[in-house]
């Protein structure tokens, strides 16, 4: 079913409807898979006598990422593109102004997103024309809808792992790097970052792909005159551009390693601290050490 044409001095008898189509992208390219969009009808004069347009409209995305009508939607469905849509007002000429004041469902859940006046075109209007139409400088809700989602959607993920008690790490042989293995403690003002599975580690536990600034530092000692080395590393794969290394004088000196780099990360990924002896291949302590991970861009593309 194609919407009604749009006709020059239309009546209320000859409403304009717009099916939503598009995509309801988020600034990594990806859609918002969870979200719900609801749109109110507002006008209070408009007439809804010759077709079925509820007062409240839902649509959400489907597994491609299409705007489509939530599961069970009872109201006006048109096909566009081979898939149902659902159907708004739009505005037509002369006095019949059609607005809809639009609010954000679930997590991150917001009851009003301000009101939006719908063109007057007897096309298809995609929910990212919706989302991008904003609101008066003037008003206290001075954003478009899609801003305000990015602003929820792009918040950082940081956090942050310590230990300030000695541990020993076992190497099997000389500039052989392993992983930092005594246990560190989260911070628990962490967000989106968890503690690794083992040793000195993070896991990052958010959503969607992001790329981090990562920091390390260790305070290792072992005998006399050994040289240390760090590297970060993704999921046990040590990145060789990280390496550091410091001098230890004497078992009663600490060699001070640290290190820092940006990586990117997606759900379930780790960021690792490993260590070397690069003197010989006997074991040596890690007196005091952390792992730090800030979320630096709000996504990259995945």
């Amino acid at each position: 079913m194609d919407p009604p044409a749009a006709s020059v001095g239309c009546s209320p008898m000859s409403p304009i409807l717009r099916p939503i189509t598009g995509t309801w992208t988020l600034p990594n390219g990806g859609n918002a898979g969870r979200s719900v969009l609801t749109l109110t009808l507002t006008s209070p004069d408009y007439i809804t006598a010759t077709v079925f347009v509820p007062d409240v409209v839902r649509v959400t995305v489907d597994s491609d990422g299409d705007v489509v009508p939530v599961a069970g939607y009872q109201g006006l469905k048109v096909e566009v593109d081979g898939k149902d849509r659902a159907v708004i007002w739009a505005s037509e000429e002369g006095s019949n102004q059609a607005t809809y004041r639009a609010a954000l469902e679930g997590a991150q859940a917001r009851d009003d997103l301000g009101e939006y006046l719908i063109p007057d075109l007897d096309e298809p209007i995609t929910l990212q024309e919706i989302l991008e139409l904003g609101v008066p400088s003037s008003s206290p809700q001075y954003l478009t809808i899609q801003s305000y989602i990015d602003s929820l959607t792009i918040a950082p993920a940081f956090g942050q792992a310590s230990r300030i008690t000695t541990g020993e790490i076992t190497v099997a042989e000389v500039n052989a790097y392993v992983l930092a293995s005594p246990t560190p403690v989260l911070d628990p003002i962490s967000t989106d970052l968890a503690l690794g599975a083992a040793g000195m580690a993070l896991e990052y536990t958010g959503e969607f792909t992001r790329a981090f600034q990562v920091y390390a530092s260790a305070d290792v000692a072992d005998g006399n005159n050994k040289t240390f080395g760090m590297r970060l590393a993704k999921n046990g794969t040590t990145i060789p551009e990280t390496e550091c290394r410091a001098f230890s004088g004497s078992g009663a000196n600490e060699a001070k390693l640290v290190t820092s780099w940006i990586l990117e990360l997606a759900e379930g990924d780790e960021v690792q601290m490993y260590l070397a002896n690069h003197t010989d291949g006997t074991a040596f302590e890690v007196r005091r050490g952390r792992i730090i991970a800030t979320s630096i861009s709000g996504f990259t593309a995945p």
